[in-house]
């Protein structure tokens, strides 16, 4: 048996934004919605189908209403795996602000006559593959709170990151329903059969779900696409970053050249300090004159 990465925004959305029951699991298991908060009924916005495919392939925010059994109502987007490119800072700029753009919009969007009464709290979840923030859980919460007293008297908009490569439980370790959907999106795509902890109907309808071998052509070529594109996006920035550490050593190499003449020291020692031809280390000092 051949699984899709959830990390993938298309095998997400096939996973989660087909079967609600598994989806509701997932939303009441990561945010502790228990009792009368649980999660009993959701809508999305733009539900998996073959027809949004091309749109998964460009635009992969998942917007959901849904509603608890007291009946209130919230509005929840989640973007599925942030490809990492560059330094965390970078990851953690790109981020910020997409989640600040898609959780505003999404908030601002509920009321065209700015009718508060209508006005619904927005949860932003972001997975990313990197670690980014300095707290050594996973999962961080991050809320508009009051810099002096550090009260949250403004929460209608409420960031909760996934950091996955800070979860590092195995299989034996998983005893929360929120433990195996972490497991299952960030290492499903590498098992061969599902595990027996994995009991529930969500969870086998999540697994049936992610099986490659039962997607449709359109999908399977969709999701080839992705992978492929992730995976020369990883590469060009590799390349990228051995390009500088390559002109980083050739610089300090110029540098401990131009010392060691000052010093006066004679071409074949500098040869064997740098690893540098003579040719080379003339080329230099030339080049600096």
């Amino acid at each position: 048996m051949t699984y899709a990465d959830p990390k993938n925004a298309l095998a997400f959305y096939k996973i989660f934004g087909t079967d609600g029951g598994v989806l509701i699991s997932f939303i009441n298991a990561f945010f502790d919605f228990k009792g009368d908060e649980a999660i009993k009924q959701i809508e999305l916005k733009e539900p998996y189908s073959e027809e949004k495919i091309s749109q998964i392939k460009h635009q992969d925010i998942m917007n959901i209403s849904a509603m608890d059994k007291k009946g209130q109502s919230c509005l929840i987007q989640i973007l599925p795996c942030e490809k990492s490119k560059g330094a965390p800072s970078d990851v953690l700029n790109e981020l910020a602000k997409k989640s600040l753009y898609f959780a505003s919009n999404a908030y601002a969007k509920q009321s065209s006559k700015c009718d508060t009464s209508k006005l619904k709290k927005v949860y932003f979840v972001g997975f990313v593959n990197s670690s980014i923030f300095e707290s050594k859980n996973y999962i961080s919460c991050h809320c508009l709170v009051n810099s002096e007293t550090k009260n949250q008297d403004i929460g209608e908009i409420e960031f909760r990151f996934v950091e996955l490569n800070k979860f590092n439980k195995d299989l034996s370790k998983l005893s929360t329903v929120l433990d195996k959907w972490m497991y299952f999106i960030k290492n499903v795509s590498q098992l061969k059969l599902m595990p027996d902890v994995y009991t529930t109907r969500d969870f086998k309808n999540a697994f049936n779900l992610a099986s490659l071998g039962k997607w449709d052509k359109q999908e399977q070529e969709a999701y080839n696409y992705m992978v492929l594109r992730d995976l020369d996006d990883t590469n060009a920035i590799k390349n990228a970053e051995s390009k500088a550490l390559q002109k980083g050593i050739e610089e300090a190499k110029k540098i401990v050249v131009l010392n060691a003449l000052k010093q006066g020291l004679d071409y074949h020692t500098i040869e064997m300090l740098t690893g540098l031809s003579d040719k080379m280390i003339d080329r230099i000092a030339k080049g600096n004159k």
